[in-house]
């Protein structure tokens, strides 16, 4: 029995599944696919002014400030 997997290009964000090999570019953007199965954010997220504003008028303080 074959499984598809599904995995993630980290460049495009696009899912792909795969049936018996794994390709070494992704067929949606033609890059060098660097392929995860965790769609977490590949770099952190930065926060706006706006975003400071926000958590000031909730009374939380950001982690980083």
């Amino acid at each position: 029995m074959i499984v598809a997997r599904v995995l993630l290009c980290r460049k495009c964000g696009h899912w792909y599944q795969v049936v018996q090999q794994i390709p070494d570019i992704c067929p949606h953007c033609e890059q060098s696919a660097s392929w995860t199965t965790d769609d977490a954010p590949s770099k952190p997220y930065v926060l706006s002014e706006n975003d400071r504003k926000f958590l000031h008028s909730l009374k939380i303080k950001p982690e980083d400030a």
